[in-house]
């Protein structure tokens, strides 16, 4: 993500799209569910296969995922870039912490097409 920060900032290829046109959020904490959306679209823009969908239902808190996540949240839970914050809840509001999955994503996101 990092090295799109750039492009994402003037909304050129729309992988982070603010909150409302008045509204861009630049020094607003990163929710999970916020990265989910942002890795998802960033997967669809490199041509990456989004179709698979976990099932999160088990987890207590999945119906507090804001609908524009919600598919997002499916695709990369199902991938392994987005867990549980234990086995029952998924914390989708909770602040995304960079320092424990780190900041290359596009580099994640590199490898886990080369894997599949």
């Amino acid at each position: 993500m990092c090295m799109l920060r750039a492009s994402i900032g003037r909304g050129q290829i729309k992988i982070v799209t603010g909150y409302t046109d008045d509204k861009f959020g630049t020094n607003d904490p990163v929710t999970r569910e916020q990265m989910a959306a942002i890795l998802y679209r960033y997967a669809q823009y490199k041509g990456y296969d989004v179709s698979k969908s976990a099932d999160l239902t088990g987890f207590a808190d999945a119906n507090s995922i804001s609908g524009y996540a919600l598919t997002p949240m499916q695709w990369a839970n199902a991938v392994g870039l987005i867990t549980g914050t234990s086995a029952t809840t998924l914390s989708p509001c909770g602040q995304h912490n960079p320092q424990s999955s780190g900041c290359d994503y596009p580099s994640l996101l590199r490898e886990y097409r080369r894997l599949k």
